[in-house]
């Protein structure tokens, strides 16, 4: 089979290309073992790699839903995440009290934009969980009340109370008709003006006193189904935002207590504050100087007050309190919605202050462009690799030069560079050394002596410093296509035979160059050894055995160094003739084919490793080139750089991957979207279009659009 049609190209789909946003549009493991003394090589991760979550929630899709969601839970389904569906930033509370081990990283997966996520607050609620109520809320139940009220009434500017202001109105009533209430206060006097705090708690008051007496309408055309016609607020709905308000005023009202009143040596009672309220409360439209009072609110209001009441009523403190015991600040929350992020830190800010406390906030991250999580799945072998990065992909926009684009890139971050060169070197040495096998080992360091270690596993290259001779010529002849018979059989068998005399040889001529003024025993010991390794050599099977003998039977006498020195010389050359008998152009075969045309890239697909391809012209579009015969391990491989985490959650997700299958033959819609649904990868889009900026994970261009929030120290 001829190498460029191993080549598996799997090019990227647009109709499986669904985008996380308000429009709907289509849109490694470890190594083998350490050699040379040093320390064992270590991968070093590739791109910036995802958390393994321990906790996994998705947003349950609306009906018509873009195929987002659908294609988030394949994403973590597939790599073994359970991931559990939620309607409700309520749902998750309950989930976390189920529960009270520590948790390193939860993920949250949603529909998004820049002001709000697409999930209920609290069930049953208005969709859309917004920065400032769910800051509220991670205040106080009283501020997220409070929160939700400024939300909705706030129509030109912001403003937390449903009614206009009459507090000065409602201050002259109480001077007039019960001005012992206010003397606490330092309100009694007609010079005396109310500070801030006293004119929200006035006002908050008051908000009741327009509930009994005036009228509310409720706009319905922002919910869901919306309601072009509005109705008035039933004596029951009017109750529900009396419990909010009165919540809100009993949390207010704190403040005060404990606080001097003018001129004497006491300080503000409870009592005192709730006779003030009782007072407000009482007065009637007329007592400040209304004969009527209306107003029409947004019916979320109602629906979100409804369900904020209910939790609050059901412990939501307490299953707070119980959460925020969970995480810490070496916790990470990632939201994966899009444009979560987008225009600042607002709603990760929000998100860390509802899951952490002061001094012990979690790591929050999100994206600030759209979200997706995107596949491959069409596939055809190619013709030549030459011809494909001639004229590149048409079917996926990709360009031939987005192919040596994304070569140089993915080369120089699997470290597949130093690994070639020293290949290279390899090959163009001479035979002697190949065969001696001393560069089988690890490059510990740099530069080093060994093999530099790739920054993923490739099933062709990892192997290397633990197969035979025989097989590693076979090795080589598979990785570069040779189809050449040689060395033939035979001479494999027979090089496999002489590799471990040819080791023995090269380290008694080290020692032999080494020894300065060996001693008469060193000399001897020297001879017999060169007549052993010399005795193994020419008793292979097919080594001819030089006439006359290149190293005596016995030793001469006297025995010295030129005499060593002779023999190694004589026996090194016979070692070199034989081994080129027996390699042939083996050597040759391979550096023409590493030194080729595009040789490197062949290389480094045969090798095992994947390459992900961007469109230049259409970059939401994208390729993963395989190499056919290796393609499920080189998939599996790829996958395993999508994540980090500690030692144990890397190996039982380094398993889970392991374990996965492909079916590459997959011609039904059944079994293609099955294929899909494995092979989706994290994506990220400045827009809709598949010719906007995109970017892929574990890329460090898909990274710079994960927004962090970090921890506090």
């Amino acid at each position: 089979m001829a190498f460029a049609n191993r080549v598996l190209l799997l090019m990227n789909s647009a109709a499986f290309l669904q985008i996380a946003g308000v429009v709907a549009t289509p849109g490694g493991g470890a190594g083998g073992g350490a050699g040379g003394g040093g320390a064992a090589p270590v991968r070093q991760p590739v791109g910036v790699p995802e958390n393994i979550p321990e906790l996994t929630f998705i947003a349950n899709p609306l009906p018509g839903d873009n195929g987002f969601i659908v294609s988030a839970n394949e994403f973590h389904n597939n790599f073994g995440l359970r991931p559990v569906g939620v309607n409700s930033l309520e749902d998750i509370l309950i989930r976390l009290g189920q529960a009270a081990t520590p948790i390193r990283c939860m993920r949250i997966v949603t529909h998004a934009n820049f002001d709000h996520l697409f999930m209920w607050l609290f069930n049953n609620g208005s969709r859309g969980i917004l920065a400032v109520p769910l800051a509220g809320f991670a205040s106080s139940d009283a501020d997220g009340l409070a929160a939700l009220i400024t939300h909705y009434t706030a129509g030109a500017s912001i403003s937390p109370f449903l009614f206009q202001d009459r507090a000065n109105n409602a201050l002259t009533h109480l001077r007039a008709n019960n001005p012992a209430v206010l003397v606490p206060f330092g309100l009694d006097q007609p010079a005396d003006t109310l500070t801030a705090d006293q004119r929200v708690f006035f006002r908050r008051n008051l908000d009741l006193v327009f509930i009994t007496g005036g009228t509310i309408d409720w706009d319905h055309s922002q919910e869901e189904p919306p309601n072009p016609t509005p109705s008035p607020a039933t004596t029951a709905e009017k109750d529900v935002v009396r419990a909010s308000i009165n919540a809100i005023i009993t949390n207010f009202q704190a403040r005060f207590i404990g606080l001097p009143i003018r001129n004497t040596a006491t300080t503000i009672s409870e009592p005192q504050v709730q006779a003030l309220r009782v007072a407000l409360t009482a007065l009637t439209l007329s007592d400040i100087g209304l004969a009527s009072a209306s107003n029409t609110f947004d019916g979320r209001l109602l629906i979100d007050l409804r369900q904020a009441n209910r939790v609050i009523a059901a412990g939501l403190r307490a299953k707070i309190t119980h959460a925020r015991a969970r995480f810490s600040k070496t916790s990470r929350i990632d939201i994966r919605g899009c444009r979560v992020a987008q225009g600042g830190h607002t709603n990760l800010q929000a998100m860390q202050a509802f899951f952490g406390t002061a001094g012990n906030l979690p790591t929050v991250t999100g994206p600030n462009w759209l979200q997706s999580f995107t596949a491959s799945f069409q596939f055809a072998s190619t013709s030549l690799v030459d011809g494909l990065v001639s004229s590149g992909i048409p079917a996926a926009d990709i360009a031939g030069a987005d192919i040596d684009t994304a070569f140089i890139e993915w080369r120089d971050l699997l470290n597949f560079q130093p690994f070639f060169q020293f290949i290279t070197g390899l090959v163009q040495g001479n035979p002697f050394d190949f065969t001696a096998l001393t560069w089988r080992q690890r490059q510990t360091i740099p530069g080093g002596a060994g093999i530099p270690l790739l920054n993923m596993e490739a099933q062709r290259a990892d192997d290397l410093i633990t197969m035979n001779l025989a097989d590693l010529i076979q090795r080589f002849r598979t990785i570069c296509d040779i189809s050449t018979a040689t060395p033939t059989t035979a001479s494999r068998t027979r090089l496999g035979s002489l590799q471990p005399r040819v080791t023995t040889f090269a380290r008694i001529q080290q020692r032999v160059s080494a020894a300065a003024a060996p001693t008469p025993a060193d000399l001897t010991q020297f001879f017999n050894d060169l007549k052993t390794v010399y005795t193994g050599l020419i008793s292979v099977t097919g080594v001819t055995a030089p006439n006359p003998r290149l190293i005596p039977a016995t030793a001469p006498n006297p025995l010295d160094l030129p005499t060593i020195q002779g023999y190694v010389t004589a026996i090194r050359g016979f070692i070199d003739t034989t081994l080129t008998t027996n390699y042939g152009t083996f050597f040759t075969d391979v550096n023409t084919a590493m030194q080729a045309t595009n040789g490197p890239l062949k290389f480094y697909l045969a090798i095992g490793l994947p390459l992900l391809i961007q469109s230049s012209s259409h970059p939401a579009k994208h390729s993963i080139l395989l190499d056919n015969t290796l393609k499920t391990s080189a998939m599996r491989n790829f996958l395993k750089l999508l994540w980090t985490s500690d030692t144990s959650q890397l190996a039982t997700m380094t398993t889970r991957i392991n374990a996965l299958t492909f079916n590459w033959d997959a011609n039904t819609d059944a079994t293609r979207a099955a294929l899909t649904a494995k092979l989706r990868i994290p994506a990220v889009h400045l827009e809709h279009a598949d010719t906007d900026p995109s970017a892929f994970a574990p890329t460090a261009a898909y990274n710079i659009h994960i927004v962090v929030e970090p921890a506090t120290p």
